[in-house]
């Protein structure tokens, strides 16, 4: 599916899927990898061309509702609450038009901006599908301990 400008779906997964989901997701199982500051941004691939993470398979509920065929990127991104938002350029991963998901796993203050300013809130279970070429802002959050999204980069 490519996407001209954007879609939101709200509720994405069912609500016993959902909840179960994003329990392991904000547990301790999960590694993080710092990218920014001691306090601010960590990744974990799951996906980058090949099954990144033995954790892949956790996300099958989403792949397989997304009907995903071809795999680009798919990772996690956690934000820390850093006491007020700031703003974290997201980079494009592959520049020709492919469809990107971002799922929310949890509600809070901060939101994802698309390349013409539009901000979408943080919503937990609801995704946003843009045209993946699309540079995109996401920030922290100031009302929750982290935000927590997935980035999915597809054909």
């Amino acid at each position: 599916m490519t996407v001209k400008n954007y879609e939101i779906e709200n509720n994405f997964l069912d609500k016993e899927v959902f909840e179960s989901l994003k329990t392991y997701l904000l547990s301790d199982k999960i590694p993080w990898f710092n990218m920014i500051g001691p306090l601010g941004f960590f990744n974990h691939q799951f996906y980058s061309n090949v099954d990144s993470s033995p954790f892949f398979d956790v996300l099958s509920p989403i792949t397989e509702k997304l009907n995903v065929k071809i795999p680009i990127n798919i990772n996690a991104k956690l934000f820390c609450n850093t006491g007020a938002l700031s703003q974290h350029m997201i980079p494009v991963e592959v520049t020709d038009p492919h469809t990107t998901a971002i799922f929310f796993v949890n509600s809070n203050d901060g939101y994802t901006m698309l390349d013409d300013e539009t901000k979408i809130s943080s919503v937990e279970n609801s995704v946003l599908f843009y045209d993946g070429s699309r540079q995109t802002i996401n920030t922290n959050c100031a009302d929750q301990k982290v935000r927590l999204l997935l980035k999915l980069d597809y054909f």
